[in-house]
């Protein structure tokens, strides 16, 4: 194999997990409708936006709250609302039923369904929304209706594009600090439970002063034990330097 030829394999290699979390379909798991959680990143688009958002049609308006909902119809909370009139309002969408697919990380691009919306009355079936989230340089967002399938399909599709979208990434929390929090009071705890529990016990049987501590007899070598300690590791160090530098003079 050629030196180009190698280099080319290697290039391969190496760009092969980006191109993995780019361009393959990333699974997330939804929290709420307005969040979910990958393999090693979370998705919340709660601070995107002031909601709820009215997005302008043709001939109805939509209000989009994907955290706290909105009354529609019924009691379940609709994530996206139809708005013909005051009174003519169909839900298109719960947000407790939102499924979200992540196309890719960098730049961002997600879409989140909004499933179980009110049904068309001609054809009984349900409506929902589909809404795609796609981070651009444009500072501007854009929250824009594109179409609707009829009543066969009842799908409303939603685009927003813009350079907030990519704040809608967000890091899990690192957990080894909360590990580290546990672990040192865990230790401080199982401190205070030996000379406390120690203390009692010997008190119980008679002991006073001095004695009430717990191996007091060990405590008290303590510093002459790691004195010893140390001093046996700096004679074992001086040894072995001293053997190395005999064994490089024997060669010379």
């Amino acid at each position: 194999m050629s030196f180009r030829a190698l280099r080319g394999l290697v290039s391969l290699l190496l760009q092969l997990p980006i191109a993995l979390i780019s361009g393959g379909e990333l699974s997330c798991q939804p929290v709420s409708g307005c969040r979910c959680e990958g393999s090693g990143f979370q998705l919340d688009i709660g601070g995107l936006f002031s909601y709820p958002v009215t997005i302008m049609a043709v001939v109805q308006n939509f209000s989009f709250s994907p955290c706290e909902g909105l009354r529609c119809t019924g009691s379940q909370p609709a994530a996206m609302c139809q708005i013909y009139s005051a009174t003519s309002l169909n839900n298109c969408g719960k947000t407790s039923m939102s499924v979200w697919s992540v196309s890719s990380l960098n730049p961002l691009s997600f879409v989140v369904t909004y499933n179980g919306g009110d049904p068309i009355a001609t054809t009984g079936t349900n409506r929902y929304s589909v809404v795609t989230f796609t981070s651009t340089p444009d500072p501007n967002s854009k929250f824009s209706f594109e179409s609707f399938g009829g009543s066969t399909t009842p799908i409303y599709t939603f685009s927003i594009q813009g350079q907030a979208v990519s704040s809608a990434r967000i890091q899990p929390k690192d957990v080894r600090g909360i590990v580290g929090i546990i672990l040192i009071c865990l230790t401080i705890s199982g401190v205070i439970a030996y000379f406390a529990g120690g203390s009692v016990a010997l008190y119980t049987r008679g002991a006073r002063g001095q004695e009430m501590i717990p191996h007091v007899t060990f405590w008290k070598d303590l510093p002459f034990l790691i004195k010893d300690g140390i001093r046996f590791t700096i004679l074992l160090l001086y040894s072995g330097i001293q053997l190395c530098c005999r064994r490089y003079y024997d060669k010379l």
